[in-house]
């Protein structure tokens, strides 16, 4: 029945209510008959919606895919991909500003820190929700969803990562239970951030690390505390660097050796990875601490360790 009166392509309605009906009827004196009719043309109804949704988002996400990997707008609509998707796919791909997060994209990644929940999604599925959260951030999800799906091992620490994130980030300051949704931004980044940091740990050891190493680290971005002018009176002046939005960033400083104080944003970003680096070679912690003394170390007219007029007695105290 499904091959006579079935559809023939994946924009045809299938008519089930038709076919059930003729079902009925032509079995209606075989009830068994009739329930397995009944049964089995429900199943490849919805093995064919399963079916179609899957090429659907397939196709969606070859185009996200190119988008994501640096194409334009511009060069996707040529492809034959561009032409096979329907008129809402393209509207929603086109409405997207890269690296955004709208209101549901910042839902969608609070969400999508539940490794169970990411994984129980297909790869195109998280490819496609790049207009809700941006290039990056899908870029970042695919990461995980790739070495969650490949290592079941990684999966594990992950799934205690949940609790001792939010256990974290809300030690550092932030609220996970807050529906604000800059107060949201700020604990994705966070997370992202902290992820990061772990992941270069864990590249230098050469193994994953396991919670209490992990505890070590989120301890050390903690007490990686910068200065920030406060808006009210009641906000605390040192806070942990990586909880900082950008707009917190650009006001935030540190105070080095000779008392002055070092707007971070001040530092070139190629001068400050060049300290990152150089630290790290030498086995010092990468701090905003650290980074802004090397940068005043390299700058000593500008930066002077002693006051103008003030010498260092023997117990390394600035003179009256």
């Amino acid at each position: 029945m499904w091959v006579s009166d079935g559809p023939k392509s994946d924009t045809d309605v299938s008519n089930i209510d038709q076919m059930k009906a003729r079902i009925r009827t032509e079995l209606k004196s075989n009830i068994y008959a009739r329930d397995a009719a009944l049964t089995e043309i429900d199943q490849i109804n919805n093995d064919r919606t399963n079916g179609i949704r899957a090429r659907v988002d397939n196709r969606e996400a070859k185009i996200n895919t190119m988008l994501i990997n640096g194409a334009t707008i511009a060069q996707v609509q040529q492809t034959p991909e561009w032409a096979a998707l329907d008129g809402t796919q393209q509207k929603r791909i086109q409405a997207i500003a890269r690296g955004e997060l709208n209101t549901d994209g910042v839902d969608a990644m609070m969400q999508l820190s539940n490794p169970d929940i990411l994984i129980g999604m297909t790869r195109d599925q998280v490819v496609n929700l790049r207009p809700k959260i941006g290039d990056q951030n899908t870029a970042h999800l695919l990461d995980k969803w790739d070495a969650y799906t490949k290592n079941g091992t990684l999966l594990s620490e992950a799934k205690i990562d949940a609790d001792q994130f939010n256990d974290f980030a809300n030690a550092a300051g932030l609220d996970t239970t807050s529906k604000d949704t800059d107060m949201k931004k700020q604990i994705v980044a966070t997370r992202n951030k902290v992820e990061q940091m772990i992941g270069v740990e864990q590249q230098k050891l050469k193994r994953p690390l396991d919670r209490t190493q992990r505890d070590d680290v989120m301890k050390r971005v903690i007490d990686d505390t910068v200065t920030r002018h406060r808006t009210f009176w009641f906000d605390k002046p040192n806070v942990p660097a990586v909880t900082l939005t950008p707009q917190q960033a650009a006001t935030a400083y540190v105070t080095v050796e000779g008392g002055h104080e070092i707007k971070l944003s001040t530092i070139p970003l190629a001068t400050t990875k060049a300290i990152s680096d150089e630290l790290q070679k030498q086995n010092i912690p990468v701090t905003q601490q650290n980074i802004g003394q090397a940068w005043a170390n390299m700058n000593p007219k500008k930066y002077p360790k002693t006051a103008p007029g003030r010498g260092i007695t023997a117990t390394g105290e600035y003179e009256p």
